[in-house]
């Protein structure tokens, strides 16, 4: 037998081995890519899609329990608006302090602003039965705190976007700080309530929407590649 035949049949076979040992001829890790792709685009697509919601504006929240209901703007869940208030309460709840050596004015100065990242403040504003949850490293923030020694965020004027949420129909954080403020504040568990989260806006939401369209991505990859292998096999089947 010559090697003008052996060699081109033998390229074949290697060729062949190749094709067959491929990622995208294998169908168990095509499906299971499928099905990690699928539950990554349900998980984040409740997220990305805040990144579209419209910011309405909400008002000035202080002057809320004198209007009539017909003339109030609802405070509609998991949507985002731009309110207006003032914090009624001399009292300040923070988490994300246990690094700080010292968060309260009175007590001696604060630390840098740059070491109240990933702090949040809670208080109430003046009017109907809303919370503001504020960035603590944020410019006015930090400003009134240092100007108003010890009085917490009292008089603090809130004119910020937000992400509206009743703690009641979320779970996880936002359920754990409305039991922790209707403890604080005397309300009952049937009592309606709303927190403002101004960390939370919509353009904090683009991470999301990336991340959404990778694993769309990767979900149109993995059904092409296993339309693919399935359109090969019938080839294969047809012309044994």
């Amino acid at each position: 037998m010559s090697n003008e035949f052996i060699e081109p049949e033998l390229h074949n076979w290697v060729s062949d081995t190749r094709k067959r040992r491929s990622f995208v001829n294998r169908p168990i890790p095509l499906f299971f890519m499928l099905v990690i792709a699928m539950g990554l685009t349900v998980m984040i697509f409740p997220k990305a899609s805040l990144y579209f919601l419209e910011v309405k504006d909400c008002g000035d929240i202080t002057y809320r329990p004198g209007q009539k209901p017909s003339e109030r703007i609802p405070l509609v869940h998991d949507t985002f608006c731009k309110m207006t208030g003032i914090v009624s309460d001399l009292r300040l709840f923070s988490s994300g302090t246990e690094h700080l050596e010292n968060t309260d004015p009175k007590d001696g100065p604060l630390p840098v602003q740059e070491k109240f990242k990933d702090v949040r403040y809670f208080s109430k504003l003046s009017g109907d039965k809303v919370f503001v949850i504020l960035d603590a490293a944020a410019d006015d923030v930090y400003a009134h705190r240092t100007r108003h020694r010890g009085d917490g965020l009292f008089g603090f004027s809130v004119d910020h976007v937000g992400r509206v949420i009743n703690p009641n129909a979320e779970g996880g954080k936002y359920r754990r700080i409305g039991n922790f403020l209707r403890s604080h504040f005397a309300l009952g568990a049937t009592d309606e309530m709303r927190l403002l989260d101004t960390t939370d806006t919509p353009d904090d939401h683009l991470f999301h929407l990336i991340a959404f369209g990778l694993a769309a991505l990767g979900v149109l990859l993995a059904a092409f590649g296993m339309l693919r292998l399935w359109a090969r096999r019938m080839k294969q089947s047809e012309n044994a």
